[in-house]
């Protein structure tokens, strides 16, 4: 057997990781991350102290995790819909964080009442930014400050709608919020007004 091969981790490893993952979302409600121990978190997900140090070193170590799976299946989302610099469909980008977001939206929903809107805003609006700076800059004759200001605003509103989401409870769907979001991309307030009339 080749032992380049990476063995996959078995079913009760992912249920274990995902419990601990799970505790220490709602954990966070309550408390900031560096006021979580690990006998605390290992409780909470109904694990001991040595089977969370198989798995992890640190509670930090977990969102860690939670944020480059968060990531992780942003790009495979959108690799799998050809979206880089050469393309970049609004319609299939927000399909794709709603395809996430419903895969497991009670986490989410836990996840952005812990008060990490700041991760949102940076790592994952840079995520868009970069696919946006790039797809910007190779169709438009945009000089690179205006290129790098127009996908920082668009990035940073698609993720302060979601947050606002999650956030107010909102009674919209998933779909409408993704409906007013593409309009307004594509064709700005005007866009949005013209619509409603």
């Amino acid at each position: 057997m080749d032992q380049s091969i990476k063995k996959q981790p078995d079913r009760r490893q992912i249920r274990t990781k995902r419990a601990i993952r799970e505790a220490l979302i709602v954990l966070m409600e309550e408390k900031p991350i560096n006021q979580i121990t690990i006998s605390e978190l290992s409780e909470s997900a109904d694990i001991n102290r040595k089977t969370f140090y198989a798995h992890y070193n640190t509670v930090e170590d977990v969102l860690d995790e939670i944020e480059d799976n968060i990531l992780a299946g942003l790009s495979e989302l959108m690799h799998v819909g050809g979206i880089d610099g050469s393309n970049m469909d609004p319609e299939f980008i927000f399909r794709s964080i709603n395809a996430i977001i419903n895969k497991d939206i009670d986490f989410y929903s836990h996840f952005a009442h812990t008060g990490l809107t700041s991760f949102l805003q940076t790592k994952v609006k840079n995520f868009f930014m970069e696919g946006l700076e790039e797809y910007i800059g190779n169709n438009t004759e945009l000089d690179s400050h205006t290129v790098h200001f127009a996908a920082e605003f668009i990035a940073s509103g698609l993720v302060a709608l979601y947050v606002d989401w999650f956030e107010n409870e909102s009674r919209i769907s998933l779909q409408d919020l993704s409906t007013i979001a593409v309009k307004i991309m594509l064709n700005g307030l005007e866009g949005l007004m013209d619509a409603d009339t």
